[in-house]
This record gives structure tokens, C-alpha cells and sequence, in this order.
């Protein structure tokens, strides 16, 4: 949201603050989407939508994983990566 700006979040929420309309709609499923594809689960591989096509716009590059914190399995808790 940050990246959009104030002016275009705010319209994005055409009647009140908290539903949005279509365009920041499409924008926070995007933002799901590239959380899932650049994440270490592995729904990642799951995902259709290519990287690129998804950090070309507002949204950016992916991120580190929190580097204060493990990544464990869910199932196991067996640590899967850590710094």
C-alpha cells in the first residue's frame, strides 16, 4: 500500500475502510500471491504466475524470510531454514 500512495489506497476504498474496491482487490490478492510464490512452502511451486510478472509493478521484489526466526515444518517442526 505503501507504494501506491495515499491518494490511490484511499480510493480504493470507495465506500468505507474496510471493503475494497475491484483495483485494490486485485492488488492484495497479487500481494498473497507473491507472499505464497516467494515463501518456502511448498504451495510456492503451486503457483502459476511467474516472479517477474508479479514484482514488475507496485509490489516489489521478494523478500528474506525474518531472519529472527526458523522456518520449521508443520507438520515435524523440524527446521527448514535458519540464519
Amino acid at each position: 500500500m505503501k507504494n501506491l500512495g495515499a491518494k490511490t489506497v484511499g480510493a480504493g476504498f470507495p465506500n468505507d475502510h474496510t471493503h475494497t474496491g475491484p483495483y485494490l482487490a486485485d492488488v492484495m490478492a497479487a500481494s498473497f500471491v507473491l507472499g505464497v510464490r516467494c515463501g518456502t512452502s511448498g504451495l510456492a511451486s503451486l503457483v502459476v504466475n511467474s516472479t517477474a510478472s508479479l514484482t514488475s509493478g507496485h509490489l516489489g521484489d521478494c523478500i528474506a524470510h525474518n531472519s529472527s526466526l526458523p522456518v520449521r515444518d508443520l507438520e515435524t517442526g523440524t527446521v527448514l531454514v535458519e540464519d
